[in-house]
């Protein structure tokens, strides 16, 4: 959960040039500052997302099992969400990337946050002013693993949000505790009225996913 810090406004500049030089990760928007974990460049993500899906799928054959706590749960249903979307994107033009990624929302307020993980397609856009190729402004689909502290913030501020990004495609909001995955997918007329599945497949980047493959390893 985001630590904010002192009661103050922040400039953008003032932001960017803190976040480049600490090894915390830090949330911004529309001036207000809050402190996260420290994040990586796009290809330490990249290497991360294929390492994801290396060991998810080694994982998967040994059928190794995972007690069900609550960090336990959120951090093995985010390793299982980025192997299936792993090999989804295999040999492609898209790259996954993992909770180090921070990214920018230009509007309606200026934000800068860490999803739990995404893909971009194509040529990765970088905020000019980030430097670094720290802040990807074009991802094409994100997730978050929805957590009791996290789950209000992620389902209104963070989403709203994410619908303003013009490369955006689809968010996925997974939820360990009822074993859902709730999908919001633009369609060429805007956004689309919201699919939530506990099982079957989920159509996304001109595949699909399991449900169910999500959540491998929970009680």
């Amino acid at each position: 959960m985001a630590l904010a810090l002192a009661p103050i406004e922040w400039t953008e500049e003032e932001y960017l040039e803190l976040e480049d030089a600490s090894e915390t990760k830090h949330e911004f928007l529309d001036g207000h500052v809050s402190a996260l974990p420290a994040g990586e460049q796009l290809p330490h993500n990249a290497v991360c997302g294929a390492m994801i899906g290396i060991l998810a799928d080694l994982l998967r054959d040994q059928r190794t099992r995972a007690m069900a706590g609550a960090t336990e749960a959120h951090n093995t249903t985010s390793f299982n969400t980025g192997g299936a979307l792993r090999r989804l994107i295999r040999r492609g033009p898209c790259r996954g990337f993992t909770s180090d990624q921070r990214i920018h929302v230009p509007r309606p307020k200026k934000y800068y946050t860490y999803p739990d993980g995404g893909v971009v397609c194509g040529k990765s856009q970088f905020h000019p002013k980030g430097g670094k190729q720290m802040v990807l402004m074009n991802p094409s689909l994100l997730f978050e693993v929805l957590s009791p502290r996290t789950e209000k913030h992620d389902r209104t501020t963070k989403l709203m949000l994410y619908r303003q990004i013009e490369s955006l495609q689809d968010v996925l909001l997974v939820d360990p505790k009822t074993k859902t995955v709730e999908h919001h997918h633009r369609g060429p007329r805007g956004w689309k009225v919201p699919v939530k599945k506990h099982r079957g497949a989920i159509k996304v980047l001109g595949g699909e996913i399991q449900v169910t493959e999500l959540f491998e390893g929970l009680e």
